[in-house]
């Protein structure tokens, strides 16, 4: 079974498809393309029947080139036939092409949800179409949070147990918040509610980094769906004035919460309860990082103690990222790793040969049914790949 197949004109192959295709494989994606899926000696319309039968969803490259010939309708034709059953199943880009040409040749088409590789960089379109054939169709989410990484979804089952808070656990610049904001980013696309709070960075900082890894934060925040509870600034002398400075006019400072005051525990506890319930549960909450928030529970006022632990528990959801920084013996340390009941994601630097290497490695995950393993991965303006 094929995660996608690519129907498009031969003509559009080196300036566009064939980047796609290779992009959308190194997603760790099952792709049907011809250069990867046809061998010598095989027939052509059986070939690409069988993909067009045994591929979840179709990518189809919409240009001049396409409308003039004959053989990617009839792929069309395949796919159209099947979507009418199965539902939205047709991915469409429009490379090179306009919406009026486009209502020439399909009406249908035209009205689909398409994306444009004029509007879009390659990287975006395929980040897409990842999310797109990753969703909520393919795993139970009452019992599953996709991380919306394919391979790393692949040996984890579909992705993270719910309810469960697991660590990611790893030295300083390994890259353990970028990976827990792609996971974030995932729950985000499927419009479920997450707050990242923060202790070890500026709201800056991690808007930036949404930034980078193409996420439409603004509307995120405009939706009620995403918060920064900013335990950060206050403390290391970031004035409200420079963060709304970097934001600029837009509508993202209004999703910044920001505790004036980090040593009162009283007041950062009810503002954590105060969002569960103006959110509302699910999605996925980040904590970056624990190490720094444990003594803030510890009080003699036993209703005051509980408070406390209850807004912790709630804050975690069904589902919680701990982010640790990995400091074996220390108190802080030790304490995050026992409030961990779902699993953890040690992330290390590994000498091999001379060269320095990123691995990742899943362990003790609660439900059982990942696929142990280490990998390598590595980090880029796409956020972590695994290897």
């Amino acid at each position: 079974m094929w995660d996608v197949f690519i129907s498009h004109a031969s003509e559009d192959k080196e300036d566009f498809v064939r980047p796609l295709a290779f992009a959308l494989r190194s997603y760790g994606l099952n792709v049907w393309y011809d250069e990867f899926s046809l061998s010598v000696g095989q027939s052509l319309s059986e070939s690409i029947d069988k993909g067009l039968a045994q591929s979840r969803y179709g990518v189809v490259v919409i240009s001049p080139n396409f409308i003039a010939k004959p053989w990617p309708k009839r792929e069309l034709r395949g796919l159209t036939a099947r979507d009418v059953n199965e539902e939205n199943i047709i991915l469409p880009i429009w490379h090179n092409v306009t919406k009026a040409e486009v209502i020439n040749f399909s009406p249908p088409l035209a009205d689909v949800l398409a994306l444009d590789s004029s509007a879009y960089p390659l990287n975006s379109i395929v980040e897409k179409i990842v999310f797109a054939t990753h969703s909520e169709s393919n795993v139970d989410l009452e019992k599953t949070l996709p991380t919306g990484i394919p391979k790393l979804d692949a040996m984890l089952g579909g992705g993270i147990p719910r309810p469960s808070t697991v660590a990611l656990i790893g030295p300083k610049g390994i890259g353990k918040s970028t990976l827990a904001t792609q996971i974030q980013l995932a729950a985000l696309f499927r419009r479920e509610p997450c707050i990242y709070i923060t202790y070890r960075e500026s709201p800056i900082d991690i808007l930036e980094r949404f930034m980078r890894l193409k996420a439409p934060v603004e509307d995120f925040i405009n939706q009620s769906i995403f918060k920064i509870l900013d335990n950060y600034s206050e403390i290391n002398g970031i004035s409200k004035k420079e963060v709304d400075g970097y934001i600029g006019n837009s509508d993202i400072s209004k999703g910044i919460v920001r505790i004036n005051n980090p040593a009162d525990a009283d007041h950062y506890f009810s503002k954590q309860l105060e969002l569960w319930d103006e959110m509302g549960s699910g999605g996925l909450n980040v904590i970056d990082s624990v190490n720094e928030r444990y003594d803030l529970i510890n009080t003699a006022d036993k209703n005051r103690h509980f408070m406390r632990f209850r807004a912790r528990t709630k804050i975690s959801g069904k589902s919680g990222i701990h982010i640790v920084t990995e400091l074996p013996g220390h108190e802080s340390y030790n304490r995050a790793m026992n409030d961990i009941q779902g699993g953890t994601f040690t992330m290390s630097f590994v000498e091999e040969g001379g060269i320095t290497h990123r691995k990742i490695q899943i362990t003790a995950l609660r439900d059982g049914k990942h696929v142990p393993f280490q990998r390598g991965f590595s980090i880029s303006d796409q956020g972590v790949e695994i290897h």
